[in-house]
């Protein structure tokens, strides 16, 4: 990656940390998960397995309040509200911003979250809206060259969770290099078709013309003899006028 862009960017040894951090998170959000709905927790977002919990004492009975994710999406917003913010982008280390992002890249990737975790509202906001502003504040032209790459590739892991397909020309420069070759490939392609077709007409061209044929019988007159004989003739014509 650092051939790629001409910043500084993260070693791959240097990734395993944020990797490593959003998939433990996920691992025990998740088992926490399956640990409260086993006691009878919350299946959905705050509603309850068992309606009839809502009449018994608070003091004796504690209902979690638990997301699909386990509690992992109230740390991915947690997380993503940092990225977004414009203090963090403005003020804080490039190399530093790049852990987050590798992060919430992992969080995007991991399959823990879906198209309806995304969009649920968490504390007033959800992670969709919290990422879109980020990425727009990331994307702007003044912005450096590695604070808007982190917000492309952050934009293309979120639009495949909500089915939508974003690309970027700057995080796949090899694909439309590819496709300039392969136009060059066809281009030659055509014009290689189009001088073999010009070749076999001339070569049908050419074997439609009928062979000399001679005849072994015929009398062979040369061109000397008959400018012989017509001299002689005149010749012999003007010695009888005179």
């Amino acid at each position: 990656q650092s051939s790629q862009f001409s910043f500084q960017t993260m070693h791959v040894l240097d990734k395993i940390v944020p990797i490593c951090l959003a998939r433990l998170l996920a691992s025990a959000c998740s088992a926490n998960k399956d640990y409260i709905e086993s006691q009878g927790g919350v299946k959905e977002y705050g509603s309850s397995l068992d309606e009839s919990d809502e009449d018994q004492d608070s003091t004796n009975s504690v209902e979690p309040k638990l997301d699909p994710t386990g509690g992992f999406l109230p740390l991915v917003i947690s997380v993503a509200s940092v990225w977004s913010e414009e203090v963090f982008i403005t003020r804080t280390d490039a190399m530093q911003q790049q852990y987050v992002t590798e992060f919430l890249l992992q969080s995007l990737k991991g399959g823990v979250l879906e198209q309806n975790d995304i969009g649920h509202e968490h504390s007033g906001s959800s992670l969709a809206s919290t990422l879109v502003q980020g990425i727009t504040l990331r994307l702007e032209v003044s912005r450096a060259e590695s604070i808007r790459i982190d917000g492309m590739l952050i934009a293309e892991a979120m639009s495949s969770i909500i089915g939508q397909s974003i690309r970027f020309d700057e995080l796949h420069p090899s694909d439309e290099g590819q496709e300039r070759v392969e136009g060059d490939r066809a281009k030659y392609g055509v014009v290689q078709k189009n001088s073999e077709r010009k070749r076999t007409k001339t070569k049908k061209h050419r074997a439609k013309k009928k062979p000399l044929t001679l005849d072994p019988d015929a009398e062979y007159v040369s061109d000397a003899e008959d400018s012989f004989d017509s001299g002689d003739v005149s010749s012999h014509g003007d010695s009888l006028e005179s």
